[in-house]
């Protein structure tokens, strides 16, 4: 069967949730052979994420989080950290962060990125998770940040967000609050503008597959 980019609103494409099985159906050079402007919409985003994960200067490395806080809208620019298992989105923030109740209250959270060159825009619908101290992932990420220079970010002697009264409750302390945080994405709704055309399609995760529909930009 060959491969149809979404070009037609009829178009329906399932793709496996697993990275490595991506684009398993058509021939192995498909996606070398495709440009952004061909490529499947989702996996047009994958490969930019797992970009921007190595590279600072990424348009996708910051991305603002969405989510209430009992009614009232939040927004945050957040630090794409890395990308895994079937496109989660991982971050860090200091533990004592309003975002953590938030996100314990209501783990419901959305996502924004935007990559000016290329017209790109994801917006995600996500589940955020919160490693526990006891996951061997949250350990293994807390003792590089305990010997890295960003170690000064989760030691504030005064929580995030507290009013200032002295300069001291900004200097770091000795106690460590790092929280690492995973938003695992259902839905994706990614549009792309063009001067041939814009193409948008929206991807929903059903049991271990992302099934997309094109719809109208």
């Amino acid at each position: 069967m060959r491969y149809r980019p979404f070009r037609e609103k009829i178009a329906i494409v399932c793709v496996s949730a697993e990275p490595s099985t991506v684009l398993n159906r058509f021939p192995s050079n498909m996606a070398e052979q495709l440009n952004s402007e061909e490529m499947d919409l989702l996996d047009l985003v994958r490969a930019e994420l797992g970009r921007a994960s190595a590279d600072r200067k990424h348009p996708f490395r910051y991305f603002v989080v969405a989510n209430s806080d009992y009614g009232a809208p939040e927004l945050r620019t957040v630090v794409l950290r890395k990308t895994v298992g079937d496109l989660r989105l991982r971050f860090y923030t200091d533990a004592r962060s309003p975002k953590i109740e938030q996100f314990r209250d209501d783990t419901l959270v959305s996502a924004l990125f935007y990559h000016p060159k290329k017209k790109l825009q994801a917006r995600v619908r996500t589940h955020a998770e919160i490693l526990p101290d006891s996951d061997p992932v949250y350990r293994e990420l807390r003792q590089q940040i305990a010997h890295s220079a960003s170690l000064a970010d989760y030691t504030t002697q005064s929580p995030p967000g507290t009013v200032l009264q002295n300069p001291a409750q900004a200097q770091a302390g000795e106690e460590i609050h790092f929280a690492v945080i995973e938003l695992v994405p259902f839905e994706f709704d990614i549009l792309q503008l063009r001067r041939a055309g814009h193409r948008r399609a929206l991807y929903r995760r059903d049991e271990g597959y992302w099934e997309g529909k094109a719809l109208v930009p």
